[in-house]
Formats: structure tokens, C-alpha cells, sequence
């Protein structure tokens, strides 16, 4: 197996990145891939382009969890591509109901900024974050139902020249998985 090829993604807030993985053999290999910005679009075209590839290129793009940065493009990268998009369980809800998602998550982090809070407190941290969900919300794509693809945790996938076992890890998030290869 040969080493994974790091492609760095801009996010939202300055200087800050995500990374992306490409795995060139046997067929090309995204996983996770950003969020859906121009900006994103470009430097992941560009990256392809110093492997010889282009967007059309990719055979799969896996998803290791519901992040905007991880899996904001998938939508754009179906339509521009054949790719099939792959997502673990725990994920797809965010591909069917975004809006539905968004609005769950953004209670949980109230109820949690809020819990030990005195009343009438004017939260600026709770401000910031819906400010971030609605500008988070502009840089997701839809998945076509006909490019989504669901593997499983315990799952064997097999690129890259090796074997990944699915791992369901949360933590970062309540949806994400990592391939683990021995």
C-alpha cells in the first residue's frame, strides 16, 4: 500500500485547514473533501491536477463523518463527477434532512452553552454560533440519492492497495468513523 496523498482545505475561519486524503491506486480515491466553496473547489482541483487527475477522475469519495468540512463538497463533487459518494450510518441523516440535522445540533450546543448559565445571561459564545450555522449552511451541498452510497461500521473497504476496517470512533463527533488498516 502506498501512502495517502494530504490534500489541505481551507475552512471557515481563517487560517485554520482540514485535510483531505487521496488514495491514487487502484483507482482514485477521495476521502472527505471540504467544504463547498469556490476556494475548496479550486485547491482540490489543482491538488488532482499535480497527480495527473482531474475531477472526473475520482472513482469514490468517502465520508468519515457529518462535518461541513469533511463532507460539504460531496454534493457538488457528484454532480461534477461519477464518483459514489460514501457515507457510514450514523452520517446519512445529514445527507436526507440537513436543515432538520442543523436545527438538533444547534439545540444540543444551546443546551449545553446554557445549562450552568445565570437566567437573562446574554451568551456572546451562543451569538457567535448561530452566526456560524447559518454561514456553515451556505457551504453544504446536497447529495443526489443515485450518487449516495452507505458503508458500514465493521465494514472491510478496500482501496488504497489495502484493507480498511470501519471504525465508528465518536468524540470530534457523535458521527464519525475512521479506516483503520493493520
Amino acid at each position: 500500500m502506498k501512502e495517502p496523498i494530504r490534500i489541505e482545505l481551507p475552512m471557515l475561519q481563517p487560517k485554520m485547514s482540514v485535510n483531505a486524503y487521496l488514495f491514487l491506486d487502484p483507482e482514485p480515491v477521495l476521502i472527505d473533501c471540504g467544504m463547498n466553496t469556490d476556494a475548496t473547489l479550486a485547491l482540490l482541483e489543482g491538488e488532482l491536477q499535480k497527480h495527473g487527475l482531474a475531477l472526473g477522475d475520482l472513482a469514490h469519495v468517502y465520508i468519515t463523518h457529518a462535518h461541513i468540512d469533511h463532507m460539504g463538497m460531496a454534493g457538488r463533487l457528484a454532480n461534477k463527477t461519477e464518483a459514489k459518494i460514501w457515507v457510514n450510518p450514523f452520517t446519512l441523516p445529514w445527507t436526507r434532512d440537513l436543515e432538520k440535522q442543523w436545527q438538533k445540533r444547534a439545540k444540543i450546543i444551546e443546551s449545553a452553552l446554557v445549562q450552568e448559565a445565570p437566567p437573562g445571561w446574554d451568551n456572546p459564545v451562543l451569538r457567535g454560533m448561530n452566526g456560524f450555522f447559518k454561514q456553515a449552511l451556505a457551504c453544504w451541498s446536497e447529495i443526489p440519492a443515485e450518487s449516495l452510497n452507505v458503508y458500514e461500521i465493521g465494514e472491510t473497504l478496500s482501496f488504497g492497495g489495502g484493507d480498511w476496517e470501519v471504525l465508528y470512533v465518536p468524540g470530534h463527533s457523535n458521527t464519525q468513523t475512521c479506516f483503520y488498516e493493520k
